[in-house]
């Protein structure tokens, strides 16, 4: 299962509910359909004639309609009238509208942004000139004392009841509840040792914003500390930044990185050979020598022979 995907809670059984009873499988595939694309598209559950019709392609529109029409007679969905749409019927039932998630990420982001000035900054007492709760914080830095409340954000300790979604009215299963998760995301990379932004929470920055989705806290600490030892060393922020690329394609543990980031300040090319003297040229060479010698000595011998018989 892929990180980030999205997902219906349907039960296995969901065709024995007793409004499938008179309903075709085409019908029936074309309610799962309109579950899954009204996740995706947040659309409250609505769809259009259109919509309805493209979902059951390549199938003609009149067995599209036909389709629809026996959801709607089984209470499925429903017809409405004024805004000529069709209608999951229990979809706000089992499922939040598109303004609860929307109010709901806020919210979170909100919660994150509140955790991060109160770990970075109150808890450091430093002040960054961009944050916002640093200017609306009345107290000094290095007081302590906590960030203004989260009001309106729900008790992480609650935890909704989790129904098993057929999107049907007549039975509703219930789970126990689950662990409450938490609102704040994992923190900020942490800034330079003056309090600013620097090289150090670039690199980290950027990082992160190449991940598909926010990485743990622990990994960010631990790259952000190797970032700044290596910094501290001088090492060139662009060896870093193709060592952490390195790294990240790798998926190794955080505290390879400095591994990553020498291969990349010291390796050579895997075609670069260092030059020598090819030992082959070397023996022709002596052959050639040698032959010389020899043809040189031949010549003295010949001659003196015909100067003994002169």
């Amino acid at each position: 299962m892929a990180r980030g995907e999205l997902h219906i809670q349907l039960a296995v059984n969901y065709a024995d509910d007793e409004k499938f009873e008179e309903v075709s499988r085409s019908a029936r595939l074309l309610y799962v359909d309109s579950l899954c694309t009204a996740k995706e598209l947040l659309n409250d559950g609505i769809f259009s004639r259109a919509k309805a019709r493209k979902l059951m392609y390549p199938e003609r529109p009149s067995v599209a309609d036909k389709a629809a029409a026996e959801l709607v007679a089984a209470g499925l969905w429903r017809w409405d009238e004024e805004r000529k749409v069709f209608v999951i019927a229990a979809w706000l039932k089992r499922n939040k509208s598109r303004s609860q998630i929307e109010q709901d990420r806020q919210e979170a982001e909100e919660a994150a942004i509140r955790g991060n000035h109160q770990r970075w900054h109150v808890e450091r007492g430093r002040t960054d000139t961009k944050c916002r709760l640093c200017k609306e914080d009345p107290s000094p830095p290095g007081s302590g004392t906590r960030s203004p409340s989260r009001s309106g954000l729900r008790n992480p300790t609650e935890s909704p009841e989790t129904e098993t979604e057929t999107e049907t009215e007549t039975e509703t299963r219930t789970k126990p509840p689950v662990a409450p998760r938490a609102a704040n995301r994992p923190p900020e990379p942490p800034a330079d040792h003056d309090g600013a932004p620097g090289p150090a929470e670039a690199l980290v920055t950027e990082w992160i914003n190449s991940c598909h989705r926010h990485p743990p806290r622990r990994v960010i600490e631990d790259l952000g500390r190797l970032v700044l030892e290596m910094l501290g060393d001088r090492i060139d922020p662009d060896d870093i930044r193709r060592g952490i690329r390195m790294w990240q394609a790798k998926g190794s543990n955080p505290r390879t990185l400095p591994s990553f980031v020498n291969q990349v300040m010291n390796s050579r090319p895997a075609n670069v050979v260092a030059m020598r003297p090819s030992t082959t040229d070397d023996r022709v060479n002596d052959f050639v020598s040698a032959g010389r010698r020899l043809q040189a000595l031949h010549d003295q011998q010949q001659n003196d022979t015909r100067e003994l018989t002169s």
